[in-house]
């Protein structure tokens, strides 16, 4: 039993591809589970009752060594196993193991910086108070009673979803921004990139719990799970922030800025454009070399039908370079979407409503009312003979951008 990956298992306790995409109404916020376990029976209960909350993905060990082994190298290395499973965000321990007991288990793992929020939920058959309470001083997250009912199983795992790592999270960023204050700048990495390490991941799972809330109409469900991804993301940004002047602190110039893009990139996936802006505006200073997160942002959002959003993130853009040719970087973004002329006039219609009328009426005369003209050539050129040739030469300059920014990018990481 030890190590092995399982398939979710249907009612009749069969392997099938049809229980992968059942779904209940109520939706775990965690997406990977360890389930730990001596006796196989109950592994067999604890994984079909994940698997009805819509956890995917479920390992089953027996030993309570391997698996404070198993999350201790997780957390180290920040590894996913393999077919590409997640980290472990939920831990269900059998208060009695083959070689320890649930609460010396948890004694283990909770020693560990990074583990010491990973909810873990202790299951008996027969506990008392004296061991719930046991339970609880050692660091468990909740406390089953077996045989437990769905409802109960369902009710635990949403209290160690809500004891997660807000606050936890908060005292780590806390700590990493003080010991940067006091120029202790190994303890502020390793406080931050816990932060990072935390909140990326518990951010993704929360979102596509929020979009599977939302498919079958739980909307309330869906609001929260949406809003505590965004406080998470908020939070892993800030950490960027902060492991950028930690590099530098050291003296690291280069992990530096690779973690300030990293934070100008995050901001900008949040559309807290002013936040990337202003991010982005100190790394140009050492870097004017590096492409603008916040133009690529814009014309994903563009691709996406978000124009509004597009409109923001390449007006603070434009805030960054004011010398920039703006209308040629929309014009060649609103050319890669399926209705180039749509999309441009749709633009044009969002930066006015942003408040940005002197560049919508720009945008608009240059792309949508005046022939654009053909670079530089002479009206007798070849280019200007052949507008296709010229349109065929543009698009090809502008891929090859593309690729050297990505490499000036790659440089710096």
């Amino acid at each position: 039993m030890d190590g092995k990956l399982t398939p979710p298992i249907s009612p009749d306790g069969r392997h099938n591809s049809e229980a992968l995409t059942m779904r209940n109404k109520t939706q775990s916020p965690f997406a990977s589970a360890l389930v730990v376990a001596d006796n196989e029976g109950v592994a067999a209960i604890d994984r079909t009752a994940l698997h009805g909350l819509g956890i995917r993905h479920v390992r089953v060990v027996s030993s309570g060594e391997l698996a404070a082994k198993l999350l201790a190298k997780q957390a180290t290395a920040g590894i996913t196993f393999k077919n590409d499973l997640p980290p472990f965000d939920i831990v269900i321990c059998n208060a009695t193991l083959e070689d320890m007991r649930g609460t010396e288990f948890l004694g283990i793992i909770r020693k560990h910086p990074r583990l010491a929020a990973l909810p873990v939920v202790l299951a008996s058959a027969n506990a008392t108070r004296t061991d719930v309470l046991d339970g609880v001083r050692a660091g468990c997250s909740g406390f089953l009673l077996r045989p437990y009912t769905t409802t109960a199983f369902e009710e635990q795992l949403q209290l160690a979803a809500k004891a997660l790592p807000g606050t936890y999270l908060s005292g780590k960023m806390q700590q990493g921004q003080q010991a940067i204050d006091t120029n202790d700048f190994d303890k502020a990495l390793d406080q931050l990139h816990t932060v990072v390490e935390i909140a990326r991941p518990r951010a993704q799972v929360l979102y596509e719990s929020g979009m599977d809330l939302l498919a079958v109409g739980d909307y309330d469900g869906a609001i929260g799970a949406f809003n505590k991804a965004v406080r998470l993301n908020v939070l892993y940004a800030e950490a960027y922030v902060g492991l950028s002047r930690a590099w530098r602190g050291k003296g690291d110039v280069k992990q530096s800025q690779k973690y300030m893009r990293m934070a100008a990139e995050a901001y900008a996936r949040l559309e807290q454009f002013a936040e990337s802006r202003a991010v982005f505006q100190q790394l140009v200073k050492e870097r004017p070399d590096m492409s603008n997160p916040l133009t690529g942002t814009a014309t994903f959002l563009l691709k996406q039908g978000n124009y509004t959003a597009a409109a923001r993130a390449f007006a603070e853009g434009h805030r960054v370079d004011p010398e920039s040719d703006l209308t040629t970087q929309i014009s060649r973004a609103c050319h890669f979407t399926d209705k180039p002329e749509a999309t441009a006039k749709a633009l044009c219609l969002a930066l006015e409503r942003e408040g940005e009328k002197d560049l919508a009426e720009r945008v608009f005369r240059r792309i949508l009312t005046e022939p654009t003209p053909r670079g530089d050539a002479a009206p007798n050129s070849m280019l200007a003979r052949f507008p296709r040739l010229n349109e065929l030469v543009s698009v090809a300059r502008y891929t090859f951008r593309l690729y050297r920014d990505a490499k000036l990018a790659d440089d710096v990481a």
